[in-house]
């Protein structure tokens, strides 16, 4: 097993490891290479074992924690090396693929990491480096000296030992090396000798940047000529086989004689299909297709015969098989189960099934993939023959050997959960496994057998959400509603109330992967266009394309239905001319544009209507399957006249409400439009009415004075908030021209069900962003500053109303990054650049935490490295792009994590809804080389591990706190609030510690923690090996410590006490254990120490007298008493003393060698 358990995720619509071995394995000098786990937030290993043993030789797990630059000028983060494609090896070189990244290339004898270049390489001795945007690829292959690394947009040329890069090819040149050549194959065949690889000079034209003068000047670079290049069609494939190249194009097989001088073609016919991969074995030649077949060759073929191809050698057709029929009883209750299960597609999981026959009935329901899982190996057998025979294994249902509490199956997935043996259930842990798996939202576990019998045996087991049914035949047991603590996300920023906060609780830190893979980017905007981001409610997630409206499940990543449509206006604000529809497009394909950042969303999903604008028209859609279920119109602004375009859109309650027209105010009021970033048209409506959202029936209008901005339109349950104004900018464009706005910017409070004004306000009006905290009387006034945002946003000035009278409660000055995030009692700021705050919603005062060294107040901040998407929040999370995707824990408060291995989208995509931290692939149009690009969502798994970076200052002040994680990759906070910093500082920025190492021949050392022991096994993990000194240094210029050492003086100062014996006067403690368990006391006399003294800090220190291979867990504990007397053989001295109830738990490592000291 190449992970570290068994645990198991849907990707790509299959049932995989959750630590796939995507790293294809390689056998060199009899040593097996390969490579589990494709997402470095779940961990990544890389073995070398041996094959006939299975015998460990070495294992390499810490290389996707790394800290280190991502595909992205300024883009640092956690997340590295991530196996995926075959491995290569020669010499004392490993070569491992990272799918779309650049290749990793370890050291064969111990798997040290040599290099990886994630962020792009360098020219080899030139300097300068070639387009990252072209490197990367899961197809490597090396002879010992270079190193090929190809992908479809490019193949790539680089030294092995350093990385750095002498060419690339762009396009897709399908490579093969062999015997001192590259061969490339693509419309042509080319054969490259490497050895004719040599710098050449050449000229280029340079400008003086102080006087403008041009003049050329010499360069070099590198040159590798061919050799002969024959005019066959290689572009499918390319492989080398003996003497032979044997090439797929787009219609024929080609076979190319190499011991001809020149080579040249001896075969060519017709190709059985689109050939992406080419291989040879056993005499035999094997064409697989990208349509699915794969096809097999005789033996004129492999040898390259003159002439076309023998006929292929065929599998066996496929016979059919006589079905079973299960019994009436079986087929009206699996009928029963499988009728109104929640979505048309899903999963069931069957366990232990009688026969072939249950698992047929339930194939009949025709949207059911099914796994079985089967207690007998032999039945599990029998059943997969079976299936092959019927010619739907794999694709219909799997098989698999095992039990309840051995299958990991992955939570939420199956629709439907069966059991056929329900005894083992009645286990506490296997029944909340069992409903673990029921999907949210009318998932179902069907235990069979007796109700009232399997009633008495699982009542004591608690199942949250659940709602537990008798039948006939058995016990259903449904999860009808929501998972307790989930919560949607609808609207742009979480709801009509613009709080940019989801109320999801259950999404927390650390975060593992529940599914990747099963759809399709192609149905999403391109990410520069910023478009809106996805919404999730009720177990969907709903998503926008160019000219579509997709649903995907949220527990599984399948899409449930797509419709397009041919009005949604999205070109010109979503995406402009600059898009191109290649998603292999290497120019800057959709440059930056505010789109919804100005605009707002045009979509809102509830739990029972998804409503979608379309023009003058807004859909009502049926959530469920995409139908439209009516249409509502907006009044016309004048009797008989069209209707004008619907602009802003919100829900709240019963009521939906409209923006009656974009302001134009180019049009409006004749003025310059402006460019990218100052282009205001779409980002306010003319008016506003409310209809009710179930009937559309019109319940008021409103006119705007001068524009109702999209962004300050906020709802609550019975209140609408709008700010009515004119962009700055526009206001500057009139008064350029002599004019005034027509009338004064106002804060509007109205019924949200009448229209009737409540209250207006308009002094201090100068937000274009309102947020309302109903549930606390607050409405914040600001702006939505940030990337790719308009450029009128303030970004300088918050404000807070009281939402029920507009009285001010607090303006305060001050920069910040928008849109603000409303959690509960704290406005949280967007990190635009690299850093946001935290602010009291009550007084607007900065928040302040202790400084984790000194204890002194500073002020909260939160760090990323770089990303253009806007921050969003959840109860536990922050969630943003921080070179990969990134978090912030608001519960630990321990510092900026990343799910290293994907890219998370310029639109705010990381959305905590629905127990899910939902993940839609939204990068189209973007080639950064990043490990995988496609959609994924994750779940709390408190098993893994998180390393967090703090951009901490040192600040002054006297150290009271350091904890030191040695040889950790990061930064992490433990239970008891001390922050553990990493030294060396490796992951990430880091205060600058008063910590030194000297010594020679010492060693930094980390493991995964899963292999260490103990309660904090993340810091036993990693360290330091070797005879080092390792100092601290306290003492700044105006501070000084008295250090007091003291020694067990005497015999009555130390003693040992097993089963209420007590010896005194051994030469050594046994901590703690000597044949038998024993308490060890120790006592330290004189001791001058008074209540007022500053104590900086206290430990004791130990020397080992005997060397230990095990770790050791101890409690400390001190006698409660001001002056402890002595030690006496009395019986039960030690165990009998009152003590305090604070303690201190020390897991000891190893201790190796004789005179060790610590801790």
């Amino acid at each position: 097993r190449g992970g570290r358990d068994d645990r198991r995720v849907l990707g790509n619509r299959r049932l995989v490891s959750a630590w796939c071995a995507r790293g294809g394995p390689v056998l060199l000098d009899g040593i097996l290479y390969f490579g589990a786990g494709i997402w470095p937030f779940m961990g990544t290993a890389i073995h070398a074992v041996d094959p006939a043993s299975g015998r460990t030789i070495w294992t390499q797990g810490m290389l996707g924690e790394l800290y280190v630059k991502q595909p992205h000028a300024g883009a640092e983060s956690f997340g590295a090396v991530a196996p995926q494609g075959a491995f290569a090896a020669a010499g004392d070189r490993l070569v491992v693929p990272n799918g779309r990244s650049v290749p990793a290339v370890l050291r064969r004898l111990d798997g040290e990491l040599m290099h990886f270049h994630l962020d792009g390489t360098t020219l080899h001795t030139v300097g300068g480096s070639i387009d990252r945007k072209i490197e990367g690829g899961s197809y490597v292959c090396t002879d010992g000296r270079f190193l090929i690394n190809h992908r479809g947009v490019s193949t790539a040329l680089y030294d092995v030992d350093s990385g750095n890069a002498y060419l690339a090819w762009p396009g897709r040149n399908h490579p093969v090396l062999a015997d001192g050549v590259l061969y490339l194959g693509s419309t042509t065949v080319r054969a490259l000798p490497l050895d004719g690889l040599a710098l050449v000079p050449y000229e280029v034209s340079v400008t003086d940047k102080q006087t403008g003068e041009k003049r050329m000047v010499t360069r070099q670079r590198w040159d590798l000529p061919a050799a002969w290049e024959l005019e066959v069609d290689a572009s499918g494939a390319l492989m080398r086989s003996g003497d032979r190249l044997y090439a797929a194009g787009k219609d024929r097989l080609t076979a190319i004689d190499l011991t001809r001088t020149p080579p040249a073609v001896v075969w060519s016919a017709p190709s059985p299909g689109s050939v992406v991969r080419l291989l040879a074995a056993s005499g035999r030649l094997i064409a697989v297709t990208a349509e699915g077949p794969i096809h097999v060759f005789g033996e004129a073929a492999a040898a390259g015969v003159a002439g076309a191809p023998a006929a292929p050698v065929l599998a066996p057709a496929v016979v059919p098989v006589p079905v079973p029929a299960p019994s009436r009883a079986a087929r009206h209750r699996l009928a029963r189960l499988t009728d109104g299960l929640p979505l048309p597609e899903g999963w069931a999981l069957v366990y232990d099934p009688p026969d072939a026959a249950t698992l047929e009935a339930l194939l009949s329901h025709p949207g059911l993939s099914l796994v079985a899982v089967v207690a007998d190996p032999a039945q599990a057998a029998g059943l997969r023959a079976y299936f092959r025979a019927r010619g739907i294994y794999g694709t219909r249902i799997s098989v698999h050997a095992g039990t309840i509490a051995g299958y990991q199956a992955p939570p939420y997935v199956a629709q439907l959960v069966l059991v056929c043996q329900p005894a083992a259930a009645a286990d506490p842990a296997n029944l909340r496994q069992l409903f673990a798996a029921v999907r949210p939202y009318g998932g179902r576990l069907f235990l069979l057998g007796r109700a009232a019998r399997l009633r008495r045996l699982m009542r004591p087991h608690s199942l949250p959400g659940s709602r537990w049914v008798d039948q006939s035949d058995g016990l259903l047991i449904e999860r009808p509603g929501p998972l307790p603590g989930s919560a949607p996300w609808t609207h742009l920023y979480g709801s009509a109330a613009n709080t940019a906060k989801s109320d999801e609780s259950l999404v927390r830190a650390p975060l593992g992967l529940l599914w990747f893979g099963g759809n399709s980017h192609a149905d999403v905007l391109p990410r520069h266009g910023h478009g809106p981001s996805e919404q999730v409610i009720r177990g969907r997630l709903f998503i926008q394309g160019i000219d579509s409206l997709s649903a995907r499940d949220v527990y599984t990543g399948t899409t449930l239905w797509k419709r397009t449509f041919s009005n949604l206006g999205t070109e010109g604000i979503y995406y402009d001319s600059s898009y191109c529809e290649d998603p292999l497009d290497l120019t800057y394909n959709q440059r930056h544009i505010p789109g919804a950042n100005a605009r707002g969303t045009n979509f809102v999903a509830t739990a029972d209507r998804l409503y979608l604008l379309a023009g003058s028209d807004c859909l009502v859609l049926d959530p469920t399957d995409g139908r439209t279920l009516a249409t509502f119109a907006l009044p016309p602004a004048e009797p008989g006249g069209a209707a004008p375009a619907w602009g802003y859109i919100g829900v709240a309650g019963d009521v939906i409400i409209g923006g009656t027209g974009f302001s134009a105010f180019s049009q409006a009021h004749d003025i310059e439009k402006g460019g990218l970033m100052d282009d205001f048209d779409v980002s306010s409506s003319r008016g506003l009415a409310a209809f009710d959202r179930h009937s559309g029936a019109l319940l008021w209008t409103r006119p705007a004075r001068l524009g109702f901005r999209h962004n300050a339109v906020c709802l609550s349950d019975d209140t609408l908030y709008c700010i009515d104004a004119l962009p700055s900018l526009v206001t500057e464009r009139l008064k350029r021209r002599g004019l005034t706005p027509s009338a004064e910017p106002e804060i509007l409070a109205l019924d949200l069900r009448i229209g009737a004004e409540r209250w207006r306000r308009r002094e201090g009006v100068f937000g274009t962003w309102l947020g309302v905290a109903a549930d606390r009387g607050v409405l914040l006034q600001g702006g939505r500053p940030s990337r790719d945002a308009l450029k009128d946003e303030p970004a300088d000035r918050l404000m807070a109303l009281n939402c029920r009278t507009g009285e001010v409660l607090w303006d305060r000055e001050g920069r910040y990054g928008g849109p603000c995030m409303l959690h509960g009692e704290t406005i949280y700021s967007s990190a635009t650049s690299t850093s946001g705050g935290a602010f009291s919603l009550r007084t607007g005062e900065p928040l302040t935490r202790p400084h984790p060294l000194t204890r002194l107040p500073v002020p909260w901040t939160y760090h990323r490295r770089y990303g253009c998407n806007a921050v969003v929040a959840s109860e536990h999370l922050l969630t943003f792009r921080s070179g990969a995707a990134g978090y912030y824990d608001l519960t630990s408060d321990s510092g900026t994590a990343n799910l290293g291995g994907f890219k998370s989208g310029c639109t705010s995509n990381l959305i905590a809804a629905d127990g899910v931290l939902n993940a839609p692939d939204y990068t189209r149009t973007c080639t950064c080389s990043y490990q995988n690009q496609t959609s994924l969502a994750l779940i709390h798994m408190p098993d893994l591990d998180i390393w967090t970076a703090n951009d901490v200052p040192r600040g002054p002040g006297r150290i009271l706190d350091l904890a030191v994680n040695l040889g950790a990759p990061g930064d992490r906070r433990d239970e008891q609030g001390n922050l553990w910093f990493d030294f060396p500082a490796v992951g990430g920025p880091s205060p600058n510690l008063p910590v030194t190492v000297t010594g020679a021949g010492c060693r930094w050392y980390a493991c995964p923690t899963h292999t260490a022991a103990g309660p904090e096994a993340w810091i036993a993990a990693s360290g330091l090996e070797g005879e080092a000194t390792l100092a601290v240094d306290l003492i700044t210029d105006d501070e000084r410590y008295n250090v007091r050492r003291h020694a067990v003086a005497g015999p009555a100062d130390d003693a040992e006490e097993a089963e209420g014996a007590v010896i005194q006067g051994s030469t050594d403690l046994e901590m703690v254990h000597d044949q038998k368990d024993q308490v060890v006391g120790l006592r330290f006399i004189k001791v001058d120490l008074r209540p007022e003294d500053p104590l900086a800090d206290a430990f004791l220190c130990f020397t080992a007298d005997e060397a230990s291979t095990e770790v050791t867990e101890v409690v400390l504990r001190a006698q409660a008493a001001a002056s402890a007397p002595g030690f006496t053989r009395d019986r039960e001295d030690l165990s009998r003393r009152p003590l305090t109830t604070a303690e201190v738990r020390w897991i000891i490592p190893p201790w190796p060698s004789v005179g060790a000291a610590g801790p």
